[in-house]
């Protein structure tokens, strides 16, 4: 499951600029993925979204 949380977040800033990255703001919420995680794994997914922001 882990993988495919990453791989997400791989198509979701995949061909775009370090710029675009940082200043991207992902919704899972609007997207209703998060309503398809269990709570961890939500959780999970905003860290490495933070970590990539970060980064």
């Amino acid at each position: 499951m882990v993988k495919r949380i990453i791989a997400i977040v791989f198509i979701l800033y995949q061909n775009i600029n370090i710029t675009e990255i940082i200043s991207y703001d992902v919704h899972f919420n609007k997207l209703k993925l998060t309503q398809h995680l269990t709570t961890y794994r939500s959780h999970g997914l905003d860290a490495i979204v933070r970590r990539v922001h970060s980064s």
